[in-house]
Formats: C-alpha cells, structure tokens, sequence
C-alpha cells in the first residue's frame, strides 16, 4: 500500500471515531449517517450489521458495539466538552491491506432530562476498533471505503439490565432505589488503561468511579 493509502485509512478511521463517538447528533440517539458512509457497503458483518443494529436493536445485534448514543428522553449533555484519550497505530495486512488499530476512551457528562436535579453523572466508554482498507484492484471492496476487521466496547456507569435498547443508560444516585437490581460482576475502574479491553471482565459489574 502506498504512503497515500495508508494516510486515507488513518483519516477514515479517525473520521469514522469523530462520527461514532463525538457527533453531538448521534450522541443524541439520531441516526450516524456519516459515520455509515465510512464503511464499506459490501461488508455484510460491518456496515450491514450496523444499519440492521439501528433498525432493530437487540443483544445480537446492538449498535452500541460501534456507536456511543443515550436517550434523549433519559438524558441530555452538560456542556459541550467529550473527554478522551487513547491511541491509534496501523501496519500491513494482506497483499493490498492495510490495518489501522484504535483503542479510545470517552467520558461523556450527562444529567437527567427529567429535570429537578443538577446532579452530574458520568458515562465511560472504552472502544477497541480494527479497520482494514483494501485496494479494489486484489479485493472485494469498495474504494475508499472502510471494512470492520473487530471490535469491542465496554461502558462504566451504564445499566446493563437495560442491554438491547441500542441506549447507553447512565444511572444517576438519586435516581436508584434498594428496589433496583443490583450489578453481579466485579467493581473496575472505567479510567483505567493498564489492560487490554479483553483482559476485562465480561460481567455486568460497578464502576468504581465515574
């Protein structure tokens, strides 16, 4: 791949991390059309999966595993400002491919849309993302285009027992009551970047802090 190549398939994953996670319009619950248009159409498991996510959200198929959206019925920003922080590397695949790796985290401030309360609450979303850009001329692809090789996510301060709803769900202290469920898994510290996403457990746990 060429040296052009390659600094297309950085932007586009960038473009492609700007428009998943920090477009105020897709954080908001609206549809990410660009973000969509960054992806490849051929790719069945990428951006097929992504429009079915969005149509019918489910825990098989949620749109949470790419993009970060909250309810606007449930919750409404304060400020303007999305935290992150992260890292963005690539190297050679196949014969005309090149891999970009992303690992980002964002730290989103909310209140409840209900109103009454000031209280701040604080959504942090890790992201893992593997992108590939293929040249059309050796592979099935569209030019230009972007195809999801993995991904993975994993949200503190988000309520799990509502998973499937395409939604992160931020809880807010004054909100809970001894009646709601309880998280079974371990308590982890959403800021912490010492380990690799999946060295993280998989159970819906506690955030130590938000």
């Amino acid at each position: 791949m060429s040296q052009e190549q390659v600094a297309t398939a950085l932007g586009r994953t960038r473009d492609l991390l700007i428009a998943s996670n920090l477009d105020p319009a897709v954080l908001g619950g609206e549809r990410p059309e660009a973000a969509l248009k960054l992806l490849d159409p051929l790719q069945a498991d990428g951006r097929g999966l992504m429009e079915r996510a969005l149509a019918k959200p489910s825990t098989e198929t949620d749109p949470l595993w790419l993009f970060s959206r909250f309810d606007p019925g449930h919750v409404r920003f304060h400020g303007g400002v999305v935290k992150t922080r992260g890292r963005m590397t690539f190297e050679a695949g196949r014969d005309g491919e090149v891999l970009v790796h992303a690992d980002y985290t964002f730290v989103y401030p909310v209140v409840s849309a209900k109103g009454g309360s000031d209280e701040v609450a604080r959504t942090v979303v890790r992201r893992t993302l593997t992108t590939a850009l293929l040249d059309p001329k050796k592979w099935q692809a569209t030019k230009g285009t972007l195809q999801i090789v993995s991904w993975s996510e994993s949200a503190g301060n988000d309520d799990c027992t509502r998973d499937g709803t395409g939604y992160l769900h931020p809880q807010f202290r004054s909100e809970l009551t001894a009646a709601a469920p309880g998280a079974t898994g371990p308590v982890t510290d959403p800021y912490d970047r010492s380990k690799e996403l999946a060295e993280l457990p998989k159970e819906c746990g506690t955030a130590s802090r938000s």
